[in-house]
């Protein structure tokens, strides 16, 4: 059986509860098992704090290696150190949504990420105040991950 909760410090770290207090409206949550023995679990939920003109929808994927009982984190699949994967990254989130973020160039890699064929799925936020009511998410096919893969 999968208990996360018996994982519960590492569960926040891949489950983070934004700025200590906030409530949310899951809509839906999808497993998607992998052939290495990983599971991918992509979130959609409201989340509403007081005072806000209205919820935003976000999404909180994340990884789960079921044979190590362990969640993974990106950099321990990619080199997200490599300055030329770093670059990928902020050309394809600048080419999605360029007014999404205060700094891009600082923007880093997150764990906020869904394996799929072959594929990965980064998921951010926009910066508080954005128009915009929904992550920003970026996708990368297997060849442009081949070279980065640990």
């Amino acid at each position: 059986s999968l208990d996360f909760i018996g994982f519960n410090d590492d569960f926040k770290e891949f489950h983070p509860v934004h700025k200590g207090v906030f409530s949310f409206e899951q809509i839906r949550q999808k497993p998607i098992f992998l052939q290495d023995g990983k599971i991918s679990f992509e979130e959609w939920y409201y989340f509403y704090e007081d005072g806000m003109s209205r919820a935003i929808l976000e999404l909180n994927n994340f990884v789960y290696d079921i044979n190590a009982h362990a969640f993974v984190k990106l950099n321990d699949l990619y080199n997200t150190e490599n300055k030329k994967f770093q670059n990928l990254l902020h050309e394809k989130l600048k080419n999605t949504c360029d007014e999404c973020f205060e700094d891009l160039q600082n923007l880093q890699f997150n764990n906020n990420f869904l394996l799929n064929n072959g594929k990965l799925k980064i998921c951010y936020l926009p910066f508080e105040g954005h128009f915009l009511d929904e992550n920003i998410c970026v996708e990368f096919n297997e060849d442009e991950l081949k070279e980065f893969k640990k």
